[in-house]
């Protein structure tokens, strides 16, 4: 079992992390969808078990490239992935700040 953005990305090659499908974790490990900014519906738990079976020789195929790469190209590649990730993550603990950050102003004025 792939983790869900491994997934969306092999499913939706085009899609924008930052805008078109937002991921979070609320600390506990679990990532899950935030926000679903595409043309398609978001989709159900039964849709993404289902993706998860049909994408995983996708992304066997992509690891088993990745580890038979030389090796620079595998640390771009999982540089790249880690950057996602952290891009991700900064951006929805930004949001929570800044709505933080508000309330506090309200709260001085």
């Amino acid at each position: 079992m792939m983790n869900i953005s491994d997934m969306l990305r092999l499913k939706f090659p085009n899609a924008d992390f930052r805008k078109d499908i937002k991921l979070f974790d609320d600390g506990d490990g679990i990532i899950y969808i935030k926000e679903w900014n595409l043309d398609t519906p978001k989709p159900t738990k039964k849709q993404l078990d289902q993706w998860d079976i049909e994408m995983q020789p996708v992304y066997d195929l992509e690891q088993a490239k990745i580890a038979n790469a030389p090796i620079y190209e595998q640390l771009d590649t999982i540089d790249l992935k880690s950057i996602r990730a952290l891009r991700a993550n900064d951006t929805n603990r930004l949001a929570a700040l800044e709505a933080e950050a508000a309330t506090l102003r309200g709260k001085l004025i």
